[in-house]
């Protein structure tokens, strides 16, 4: 019947099984039997595909997530820890600073508001050192091509230039002279111990 359940087949097999023992030549027995042992194998087969179909769909970390928990652990490492091989450049740090902040969103997303949390002041913070080195550097840019003899307007130079200039005199290291003439030359006089002045204009 529809309202038999698996112990009711198996109690239902071992009956004819017995009685097919008894009586082995009653057709009917056995033609029974084997239609119930056939049920019993297919309904087995139909449980286990339905199971792994049930488990496949139910896993608590799909495919996509266990990815970002992966992404999310190598940003971390790269934030914390850098390249051993190679120094890091603000590229590679203004890259890493947008895959973290991609994992935080896609954490959101999953409802994993803590962990987003953490890593949201891990990628802040990684912001700060960031954008700290990225002004130093420009800084110092500024300040190479300033001093830069190849950049300087020579007839029109500016105040930091001037004090510059006056800094090096003063410490004996080299005095520039600019001439405002048209030819607009620098003459580099270096002081270098025992040897006399060396005039080289820039053309």
């Amino acid at each position: 019947p529809m309202t038999a359940t698996d112990d009711d087949v198996d109690a239902a097999i071992k009956d004819l099984s017995e009685a097919t023992a008894a009586h082995p030549d009653d057709k009917q027995v056995r033609v029974l039997l084997r239609e119930l042992r056939a049920k019993r194998l297919s309904a087995k087969k139909n449980d286990a595909d339905a199971f792994a179909g049930l488990f496949g769909k139910t896993e608590l970390y799909d495919k996509k997530t266990l990815a970002a928990q992966e992404e999310r652990a190598r940003v971390e490492k790269r934030i914390h820890e850098g390249s051993s091989n190679q120094p890091r450049t603000a590229e590679d740090c203004e890259k890493e600073a947008k895959e973290a902040e991609a994992a935080v969103e896609h954490l959101k997303r999953q409802g994993r508001l803590e962990d987003a949390a953490s890593l949201q002041l891990k990628v802040e913070e990684h912001r700060r050192q960031l954008d700290d080195y990225k002004k130093k550097a420009e800084e110092a840019e500024t300040d190479a091509r300033r001093r830069d003899p190849r950049l300087i307007d020579f007839t029109n130079p500016t105040p930091e230039q001037i004090a510059d200039v006056g800094r090096r005199t003063r410490t004996g290291t080299c005095c520039l002279c600019y001439d405002r003439g048209p030819l607009n030359r620098l003459s580099l006089r270096h002081r270098t111990s025992g040897r006399p002045p060396l005039e080289q204009p820039l053309r």
